[in-house]
């Protein structure tokens, strides 16, 4: 071991220069490094080492013990001579073998050897650089022992957040909705002051309907479909006004529910007849209010309507209309029934007393289903300008209709028997054999399915009696419409 005497600063003209001794100890390329240093030796330097581990990171620990020092001071290298204790271990030569530092390949101090294991001195070496000559004092001896490591870390974090609305596939043909937005619960009511959500209007807003009754043959007359796989709905010609008290204007089209084609013509044509699932039984009334219906627009009384339909489809329903006639308008109640009867059955009517001016006036359809008796029924009760409820009667005092049992089953609308079958209740109009043009705009003030009496419950007080004037009306019996 010996000891070598290095440089400390680049002296100017008459500076004189400090020398301060370094301990080193002989290279043992199987040892661990180490340096002996006079300066602090309680810090730990970091170098890289680019010996045994090429891509590490060296750490260097300071295991000496702590020197004693003194302050050092900005005196004037001129007036201050440097005191330093010498070891014993002899002076430092200049030989090429050597340890003094030198660029000599094979020594220990740091250079830029590629070869070298003598960590690379960084910014925060322990040799100054300031111009200033300091006097400081250091007994003891320092060993600094070097480890290179390497240390890998790797920290991953992936945050994902996926937000997804799924939209149902289309209940085709009969709405644009999913399946399981068809059936609603009752008692179910519109009266159209809010988006009522369900098939659109023209301009997007909710009508509250969520299904339309196909038609089997639409008119050229009526258009293209807006929707070839929905072909009984027609958007642009259905409008809601939100504001109080609301009101949904319907324009109607030559397409009618009536009949089957083999027998007539212009049929199973419906447009909009817009209507809800419904899974009702007992005793439940469909009711709407139409407000100044303006028949007088289209001219003759050419099937001209507009009222509320129960039922299957178009060859299986039940509907209560506003109708114009001769001298205005009447209520006539009707059954369509080909689910058990020949399509050539002509559809059984009941029509009301005409009154006039129905362009003035505000006219209320109820029409009610009764399953609560056998066999099931139907009956028509309206209300203009909000006078006394009337009963639609035939001539003999019919005031109802029969009806298959299978239009309270309902159907399986979804083609999955694991759901239930439904029902469907809603609104239609139609100009039906009268000019294309103009079309009538139907105005509806409200509608709504509601139950009046369940099955298995006791009627009204009074409601037995009410019965016994009904009279139940066979579909073969009556004349045709």
């Amino acid at each position: 071991m010996v000891t070598a005497a290095y440089q400390r600063s680049q002296p100017g003209p008459g500076s004189s220069v400090l020398f301060l001794p370094m301990l080193f100890s002989a290279w043992d390329p199987a040892a661990t490094p180490t340096r002996t240093s006079t300066a602090n030796p309680s810090a730990t330097a970091s170098a890289t080492s680019t010996a045994r581990t090429p891509t590490g990171t060296a750490t260097m620990t300071s295991t000496a013990g702590t020197p004693t020092t003194t302050t050092p001071t900005t005196t004037t290298p001129t007036t201050t001579t440097p005191t330093t204790t010498t070891p014993t271990t002899g002076t430092a030569t200049t030989s090429p073998t050597g340890e003094t530092p030198t660029t000599s390949p094979t020594d220990e101090t740091p250079t830029t050897s590629p070869t070298d294991e003598t960590p690379t001195t960084s910014p925060t070496d322990e040799t100054p650089t300031e111009t200033t000559t300091a006097t400081e004092t250091a007994t003891g001896t320092a060993t600094a022992t070097v480890t290179a490591s390497v240390t890998a870390t790797a920290t991953a974090t992936a945050t994902a957040t996926a937000t997804a609305t799924a939209t149902p596939n289309p209940c085709l043909p009969i709405s644009t909705l999913g399946c399981g937005q068809i059936q609603v619960a009752l008692p179910y009511s519109l009266n159209w002051s809010v988006d009522h959500g369900g098939l659109r209007d023209a301009n997007g807003v909710g009508t509250g309907f969520t299904m339309v009754d196909p038609p089997t043959s639409r008119l050229a007359a009526d258009g293209t479909p807006f929707n070839a796989a929905v072909p009984g709905y027609e958007p642009s010609r259905l409008s809601v006004s939100t504001p109080t008290p609301g009101t949904l204007t319907v324009l109607s089209t030559k397409g009618i529910q009536f009949r089957d084609p083999s027998v007539s013509t212009n049929t199973n044509s419906q447009i909009n007849a817009l209507g809800v699932g419904v899974a009702a039984s007992g005793r439940f009334r469909v009711s709407t209010t139409l407000i100044n219906p303006n028949f007088a627009v289209s001219t003759g009384s050419l099937g001209q309507q507009a009222g509320v339909w129960f039922g299957l489809n178009e060859d299986n329903y039940a509907k209560l209309v506003v109708l114009k006639s001769t001298n205005g308008a009447q209520v006539q109640l009707a059954v369509e029934r080909y689910i058990d009867t020949p399509a050539t059955t002509t559809p059984a009517t009941i029509n009301g007393p005409e009154f006039s001016s129905p362009e003035t006036r505000t006219i209320t359809l109820i029409l009610e289903v009764d399953s609560t008796v056998t066999p099931n029924l139907v009956r028509g009760f309206y209300q203009i300008d909000g006078g006394a409820l009337q009963t639609i009667t035939a001539t003999g005092g019919a005031t109802s209709i029969v009806i298959p049992a299978a239009f309270i089953a309902g159907v399986n609308h979804d083609n999955n028997p694991a759901t239930p079958q439904i029902s469907f209740a809603g609104i239609f109009t139609t100009h039906r054999n009268a000019a294309q043009t103009p079309a009538i705009p139907f105005v509806f003030d409200s509608f709504s399915v509601a139950l009046v009496q369940p099955v298995g419950a006791a009627p009204a007080n009074g409601q037995l009696a009410a019965r016994a004037l009904f009279e139940a009306v066979d579909i073969r019996r009556l004349r045709p419409m």
